[in-house]
């Protein structure tokens, strides 16, 4: 007998290259299986799960911030608990980092 996969994640990801002062690019991903309108889906789910901690609890950012700062806004669902999460480069440099795929699209 064949089971379905969990749903890991379902998620909609918005990104602003150029912060408030630019256009943004909107993607869907789900995890388990890997799929949505995200550019790079599996490799995004990849990141994501190596790094589970971006939904924790974050300090928060007292650097000031420029209307161009690139940012990211991930909302939606995962591992069944609803999650909001805004990360940009100088508040969180090794999340940009670790998550470049998943926020930016880039592979």
């Amino acid at each position: 007998m064949m089971f379905a996969a969990a749903l890991v994640a379902s998620l909609q990801l918005t990104f602003f290259p150029h912060g408030h002062a630019g256009a943004a690019r909107v993607w869907t991903l789900h995890c388990g299986p890997a799929g949505g309108t995200h550019p790079h889906p599996a490799l995004a789910c990849t990141e994501l799960l190596a790094h589970p901690e971006v939904f924790a609890r974050q300090p928060v950012c007292t650097l000031m911030l420029t209307r161009t700062t690139p940012y990211a806004r991930i909302a939606g669902t995962f591992r069944g608990r609803r999650v909001l999460r805004e990360i940009n480069a100088p508040c969180s440099p090794k999340q940009w980092r670790a998550l470049h795929v998943l926020i930016t699209g880039a592979s």
